[in-house]
């Protein structure tokens, strides 16, 4: 059995906005995996934050969506499910609502990490440029 790791997700992040010439800061929403698991979600959540947080613009929170609540655990499908949400919405420059977001994880502080989680329909939050804080 493993567990998931802050480190290692913390590293995936990071090197995907370096190698996509992205600062992170600049990243507003985030569609997340979302375990369902009482030690997965504060891990992920928690690696987001510490990543996205890093020169962010004070009292711009890091929206979050999670699709799961909507269509359940696809198991492998998951991933792709995700993508096409995200990829929906930018279509549109909507994100959909997390439905379910009744039961939030007891470990998981929202507000002192810095998420917001949809919970209605809503535009993309308007970009943040370089040097912008």
């Amino acid at each position: 059995m493993t567990s998931p790791s802050e480190e290692q997700q913390e590293w995936l992040l990071n090197r995907v906005h370096r190698e996509s010439n992205i600062f992170p800061y600049e990243v507003d929403y985030f569609e997340a995996h979302d375990t369902g698991t009482l030690v997965g979600d504060p891990v992920e959540c928690k690696s987001i934050k510490r990543v996205l947080n890093v020169n962010r613009q004070r009292g711009r929170p890091i929206v979050v969506g999670y699709v799961k609540s909507n269509v359940g655990h696809l198991q492998h499908a998951a991933g792709i499910v995700s993508l096409i949400k995200v990829a929906y919405a930018l279509k549109h420059n909507l994100i959909p609502p997390t439905l379910s977001v009744h039961n939030l994880n007891p470990r998981i502080d929202m507000k002192a990490l810095n998420l917001k989680i949809v919970t209605q329909l809503q535009q993309f939050p308007a970009p943040t440029y370089e040097g912008q804080q």
